[in-house]
């Protein structure tokens, strides 16, 4: 095939191939590693929730509302334990007649919603926390989940755990790519904003923060996080976590 050409030339194809070959490669590469732009997100909506904690113990979150009537949500680890849906009129005699002599056997956080004032809802919550026997979880955030919670969202998803459940462990592999990444952060921008926007959504995230402890500004760190974190995320939380102490992990704040 290539008889007839010089030694030169022969050189020179060669040569010529393997530039080829070279600037594919490092164009490849370039690709995957090139850093993603940051997702122009719209601001999350404020929507407040006030944390309380009680002398007995109990823990949860309030929020007043012009709403007709008043929701009370009892929430353990990962499911809704008691639904209790009472009148703003009557709300003490209808939480005794429904709430009176049950008990609630792990532990729970509670969510508090409707038309009171913030000093009727810590009454109301008090007495909830001394009836059911309310124990507040131990579970908290780990320092590592509190710097990378882009990271830890997607570790959820991939093991089907709720979105905002606390991460302890992280494997050494499974680590996204460059554009599964960025649908990843794309989609749950547009997930986590259409929940808090939604009355029953904002109220799961409430008591999931709560539950976990988590600081007050979390949910702001997630949606920056989303909007800016790389597909090193999830290696670096790993890292975190590998060379944080079992002891020192969880964070109080």
């Amino acid at each position: 095939m290539f008889h007839g050409l010089s030694r030169r030339t022969l050189i020179a194809l060669i040569i010529g191939c393997l530039l080829i070959i070279t600037t594919i490669n490092l164009s490849m590469k370039n690709s995957e590693d090139t850093p993603l732009e940051a997702i122009k997100a719209a601001p999350l909506p404020a929507n407040v929730w006030i944390r309380w904690q009680t002398h007995e113990g109990g823990t949860g979150v309030m929020q007043s509302s012009a709403s007709e009537q008043l929701t009370i949500i009892v929430r353990g680890h990962e499911q809704n334990l008691m639904t209790l849906t009472l009148s703003p009129d009557r709300w003490a005699d209808d939480l005794k007649q429904q709430a009176s002599g049950k008990q609630v056997t792990e532990p729970a956080v509670v969510a508090i919603k409707g038309p009171l004032s913030e000093p009727e809802m810590h009454q109301l919550a008090a007495w909830i926390s001394a009836e059911l026997n309310l124990q507040p979880p131990a579970q908290s955030y780990s320092q590592c989940q509190l710097a990378y919670p882009a990271a830890a969202l997607w570790w959820n998803r991939q093991k089907d755990q709720p979105a905002f459940s606390a991460v302890q462990t992280m494997p050494p592999e499974q680590w996204p790519a460059r554009e599964e990444w960025q649908v990843f952060r794309s989609e749950e921008l547009k997930q986590l904003r259409r929940q808090w926007l939604s009355e029953h959504g904002s109220i799961d995230i409430a008591l999931d923060l709560a539950y976990h402890r988590a600081p007050d500004d979390y949910l702001e760190r997630l949606y920056r996080d989303l909007a800016t974190s790389q597909k090193t995320a999830p290696q670096a939380m790993a890292e975190c976590l590998k060379n944080t102490p079992a002891s020192g992990s969880l964070a109080s704040e």
